[in-house]
């Protein structure tokens, strides 16, 4: 049963609240779980971002990759509040007060109709929870539709424990995204990094939870489902889209290591095969290099006077360390159908167990010198 309490301000406290009320909004919330509604008071508010005039930041594209799926996934330097997509996620809180950082700078762009919309929704429905997402118009904005998403927030000392209790919290959050996305068949959506910041979420761990989390979505999709044309990583600042870029390059980018062949046609006739495997000491998959040298180590049995390398791009997605045995690659958790995509030897040997992972860039011939 919800609990209404009437506070009257006087002297230094209707003061504080003039000039910060907000944020004090937004701390009520996040801390307590609280609702607070200030009337009476002619609330003094910051020069809008449209009055600071904000320097235009210029859109730069980092990053770029298209999924199995065939959704394109991207990492841009720009602003959101002038990016033009479908739908551009904003990092709410559960009251829907956009009092900060991105969530007021999506109101001060777009007009007061965002956060009207959002006290209706709250007033009807009440406070959202941790991971849910809802969708109002965007005002004046560029886009169409903003998606309000809200991540978990960390203690500012927070432990260990804390993210890994946060993680599937996150994850889900950007569940919720995607999911309005497919339900409202829009074709493009912008993302920051949501949970990181004023949430206090590691931001590294943050980017990768996100990446990896678009990833696992579009994998179980099916294609009888709406999928977007481009997912867009969208933030401002300098270290959370190096950070970004990295998690993507790290868990979506092929990448093109190197495998020994018998013959320079097998490959273009059957494709990569287990069989051509050395010793099979992670697993009996498919294996690839980091170098040309790592695969003469690799395959040092050899003693063809020709020797086929061939130059491949292959997706090794999350990956594990493997053992001898394995014939397929081993389960994340205790549901034995969600399985990494890879297994590894050290830090360059990649093992895949399905061929149409890998696809064949060029050949590179080497003769031995006797």
């Amino acid at each position: 049963m919800a609990i209404q309490s009437d506070i009257r301000l006087y002297g230094f406290s209707l003061n504080i609240v003039k000039q910060c009320g907000p944020a004090l909004s937004d701390i009520l919330n996040s801390k307590f779980s609280s609702v607070a509604t200030i009337e009476g008071v002619d609330v003094e508010s910051e020069p809008s971002f449209a009055q600071q005039k904000r320097p235009t930041l210029g859109e730069e594209k980092r990053f770029s990759v298209r999924l199995p799926a065939g959704v394109h996934v991207s990492v841009w330097k720009a602003d959101l509040t002038t990016f033009e997509v479908d739908a551009v996620a904003n990092a709410a809180n559960c009251s829907l007060q956009h009092g900060g950082g991105l969530a007021r700078a999506l109101c001060e762009a777009g007009g007061p109709q965002i956060q009207k919309e959002s006290d209706i929704h709250v007033n009807t429905h009440g406070p959202l929870r941790t991971s849910q997402a809802i969708i109002t118009a965007a005002g004046s904005l560029p886009c169409k539709v903003i998606i309000h998403a809200v991540g978990p927030q960390l203690f500012y000392h927070f432990t260990r424990s804390d993210v890994l209790a946060a993680k599937p919290l996150l994850e889900q959050t950007i569940w919720s995204i995607l999911h309005m996305v497919k339900q409202n068949h829009l074709d493009t959506v912008a993302i920051p990094a949501i949970s990181s910041g004023l949430f206090n979420y590691p931001l590294q761990e943050c980017a990768q939870t996100i990446v990896s989390t678009v990833k696992d979505y579009y994998e179980r999709s099916s294609p009888q489902e709406h999928l977007p044309k481009e997912i867009f990583f969208v933030n401002r600042d300098e270290p959370t889209v190096t950070e970004m870029e990295k998690a993507c390059r790290q868990i979506l980018a092929p990448h093109q290591p190197y495998q020994l062949v018998p013959y320079s046609h097998m490959v273009s006739q059957i494709g990569f095969h287990a069989e051509c495997a050395p010793p099979e000491a992670y697993g009996e998959g498919i294996y690839f290099t980091g170098t040309v040298k790592k695969a003469m180590e690799v395959w040092k049995e050899k003693n063809d006077q020709y020797l086929y390398f061939v130059v491949a791009q292959v997706l090794t997605g999350k990956s594990t360390l493997g053992k001898p045995g394995l014939i397929l690659p081993p389960a994340v958790g205790p549901d034995p159908q969600v399985r990494f995509d890879s297994v590894k030897g050290g830090s360059d040997i990649s093992v895949i167990f399905c061929s149409y992972q890998a696809l064949p860039i060029y050949i590179i011939t080497c003769k031995k010198m006797f």
